[in-house]
């Protein structure tokens, strides 16, 4: 339960702090195309429908949980991912780090260097956010009540 309280905590934070800076958000619109792999897990309408009933939620309820995800991870890129400097060198780094999981034939670093600069980019935008995330609930009165989730 702690976990989830945290998350929420987060989700909260980085939402309030996105609507303070009037940053551009997605439309509801956007989350169809998340869904829709989602949906396609399921063989029927009624079985996704029966499925989320077991879960406890509605259909609307996923929808506002995947456009708070979605919000969350735009904004989150936009706030932080402009002060990720990432050099050569610990483009190389991390390249070697990831070619022993890359199997007996791996891509040359050259090859694979745009899709390695976009992994380590994302890893150190969610750290710039941990960052965040950890001054700003220090800075925080959070209450946390138990009830809210039984």
């Amino acid at each position: 339960r702690r976990v989830l309280f945290r998350s929420l905590v987060d989700q909260h934070l980085v939402l309030q702090d996105a609507a303070l800076a009037r940053a551009p958000l997605p439309q509801a619109a956007d989350v169809t195309p998340l869904l829709a792999p989602i949906r396609a897990r399921f063989a029927s309408d009624a079985d996704f429908a029966s499925a989320l009933s077991r879960a406890g939620i509605t259909e609307t309820e996923l929808r506002e949980h995947l456009l708070a995800g979605l919000q969350m991870m735009r904004y989150s890129d936009l706030r932080f991912r402009p002060e990720v400097l990432i050099s050569e060198q610990e483009l190389q780094d991390y390249y070697n780090q990831l070619k022993p999981k890359l199997g007996t034939n791996p891509p040359s670093f050259e090859d694979a260097r745009e899709e390695v600069e976009r992994l380590l980019t994302g890893e150190r935008t969610l750290q710039a956010m941990d960052r965040w995330l950890g001054m700003t609930r220090s800075d925080t009165t959070i209450l946390y009540h138990e009830e809210a989730f039984q």
